[in-house]
């Protein structure tokens, strides 16, 4: 594993996974992860469902071609 390696976890890239799994599944993709793994998550959905399974992370919009931290 790479952290067994490098004694740091890889950043984890989640793209639109969420469009691809239901609340549950995507519950226990996130209830999955160890503590202290970042990821970078795009999505068209984000709802609050983000802020629910992960209430530490930082959300971003890109509008306009702007990005807006929210």
């Amino acid at each position: 594993l790479v952290r067994d390696r490098t004694g740091e976890y890889p950043i984890l890239m989640l793209d639109e996974v969420l469009a691809e799994l239901d609340p549950q599944r995507t519950h226990r993709l996130f209830a999955t992860l160890p503590e202290g793994v970042q990821a970078l998550i795009t999505t068209t959905q984000p709802g609050g469902l983000l802020q629910e399974l992960v209430p530490q992370a930082a959300r971003f919009r890109i509008h306009g071609g702007m990005l807006e931290s929210q």
